[in-house]
C-alpha cells in the first residue's frame, strides 16, 4: 500500500475513532446528568417535604399556624405560615407601593455556597444571579414592609438550607422552629434574606357571566416545585427602579405587569430585565405591542388588583404575597387566550403551556391539592376564589 493510501486510512480511522469517543462520551454525560436529575428531583419533592413539614409543625404545636384553604373539599393544612392579622391585605392601586416601600435600592450582595449553585444547574435548573427584593424590616412591622435588593444565589442558598431541615420529622430545625415558626418571627429581621415572591390569581371574564383562571405546570428547569401546577404567573418581586428612574407603577403591579408578559407572552428581554435592563428607565419593558395593550387596560381600569393575603413559605424560607388580578374586560380576555403562549417556566410536553379554566369549577378544585399543585399557588387561588364566591355561595363573613 502506497504512503499516500497508509495516510488517507489513518486519517479515516482517526476521524472515526474521534467520532466513535464523541459518541460514547455523549451517552455518558447524558447518562450522568439524568441521574443527577433523578436525584435532585427527588430531594428536592414538594409533596413529600410538605407531609413532613405538616409533621414538624404539628408535633411542635405549631399545627395551628399554617394555613387551611376555605374554598376546597381538601383542607388539610399547607406548608405556608398565614398572616393571620391580614396587614397585607387591600386593593393595590396602579401607582401604588403599598404594602412594600423600597428604603433600600442598592443590591445588597449575601454570602452564598456556590456548591449549591453548581449542584442545582447539574440538576438542569436555570440559574443566574439576579436581583431580588427581601424584607430589610428589623422588629415589629410597623406599616408598609420596607424591602431592599438582593442577589438571587443567596435565596437560592438560603432555599437549600431551609428544605434540608424538612427532609426528615426528626432532627434539629433552627430555622423551621426558630425565624420561621411563625409570621412575625420570619419579618422581624433574623433570617436574610427574606426575599419577597408572588403568585398572581388572573382571573377573566369570559364575556358569559363567568370567571376563569390561567394555570401552568412548571418546567423542570424552575427552581422550586418542578412538574407541579401552579398559578401564573409565579415570581420574585424585582425593583421598579433604575438609576434615578421610578416607573410610573408601584412595585407589585409592575411585576405583575412585567410577569404577565413573560410568562404569557414569551417575551425573552425580560427573563433578565432588572439585571440587563434594554433602556435606561424601568417601563421600557412595555414598549412591546404586547405591553402597550396590557397598560392600557390598566390606564381604563380593566385590570384591578388586589392583595388578598401574605404568608412565610416554610418550603423555601420567602415571603409570598397573594395577589388577586381580576381582567374585567371580555374582549381582553379572548386575546389573552389567543395569544398566550407560555414562557420556558412553563412545561409543554402533557398539554400546553398555560390553561384556563373556571375559577369555581371542579377542575380547578381538583388540582388544588399539595399532591400536584405548589403550596402558594393554592393559597392564592383560594384567597382568589374565596374573595370572588358568589355572594349567595359564601358560609359566613368574608375572610
Amino acid at each position: 500500500m502506497g504512503e499516500v493510501a497508509l495516510i488517507l486510512l489513518g486519517v479515516v480511522l482517526g476521524i472515526a475513532g474521534d467520532e466513535g469517543y464523541a459518541f460514547v462520551k455523549k451517552r455518558l454525560d447524558s447518562r450522568r446528568q439524568g441521574t443527577v436529575r433523578r436525584r435532585l428531583a427527588t430531594a428536592t419533592d414538594p409533596v413529600r417535604h410538605a407531609a413532613n413539614l405538616g409533621e414538624i409543625f404539628g408535633r411542635h404545636g405549631l399545627a395551628d399556624h399554617l394555613f387551611r384553604p376555605a374554598t376546597t373539599q381538601d383542607t388539610a393544612p399547607l406548608p405556608l405560615v398565614h398572616d393571620a392579622a391580614h396587614r397585607f391585605v387591600g386593593d393595590l392601586p396602579a401607582a401604588s407601593d403599598g404594602p412594600l416601600r423600597l428604603t433600600e435600592p442598592d443590591r445588597v450582595d449575601f454570602p452564598y455556597d456556590q456548591a449549591v449553585i453548581e449542584q442545582m444547574r447539574r440538576g438542569g435548573v436555570e440559574l443566574w444571579d439576579g436581583s431580588l427584593l427581601y424584607s430589610v424590616n428589623d422588629g415589629p412591622l410597623d406599616g408598609a414592609l420596607p424591602v431592599g435588593v438582593c442577589n438571587y444565589f443567596a435565596y437560592v442558598d438560603l432555599c437549600h438550607r431551609v428544605l434540608r431541615e424538612s427532609d426528615k420529622p426528626k432532627g434539629e430545625k433552627p430555622y423551621l422552629l426558630g425565624s420561621l415558626r411563625t409570621f412575625d418571627d420570619a419579618i422581624c429581621g433574623v433570617i436574610r434574606p427574606l426575599v419577597i415572591a408572588a403568585t398572581a390569581t388572573c382571573v377573566f371574564d369570559d364575556g358569559s357571566g363567568g370567571l376563569e383562571t390561567a394555570i401552568q405546570r412548571r418546567s423542570p428547569q424552575v427552581v422550586v416545585a418542578r412538574g407541579m401546577y401552579a398559578a401564573a404567573p409565579v415570581f420574585g418581586l424585582e425593583s421598579n427602579v433604575i438609576g434615578r428612574a421610578t416607573s410610573r407603577f408601584g412595585i407589585v403591579t409592575y411585576n405583575v405587569l412585567k410577569e404577565i408578559l413573560e410568562e404569557y407572552f414569551d417575551e425573552p428581554e425580560l427573563t433578565r430585565a432588572g439585571d440587563h435592563p434594554a433602556g435606561a428607565h424601568p417601563d421600557w419593558i412595555f414598549r412591546t405591542e404586547h405591553g402597550r395593550r396590557l397598560v392600557d387596560e390598566v390606564d381604563a381600569g380593566r385590570i384591578l388588583l388586589r392583595c388578598t393575603g401574605a404568608a412565610i413559605d416554610v418550603l423555601d424560607g420567602s415571603l409570598v404575597l397573594a395577589v388577586l388580578a381580576q381582567f374585567t374586560s371580555p374582549e381582553y380576555a379572548r386575546e389573552v387566550k389567543l395569544s398566550a403562549r407560555g414562557s420556558w417556566e412553563s412545561d409543554h410536553t402533557s398539554g400546553p403551556r398555560i390553561e384556563f379554566v373556571p375559577l369555581h369549577g371542579l377542575e380547578l378544585e381538583a388540582r388544588m391539592s399539595i399532591e400536584t399543585m405548589t403550596a402558594s399557588s393554592i393559597y392564592s387561588l383560594d384567597r382568589a376564589r374565596e374573595y370572588l364566591r358568589p355572594r349567595d355561595a359564601r358560609p359566613g363573613p368574608e375572610a
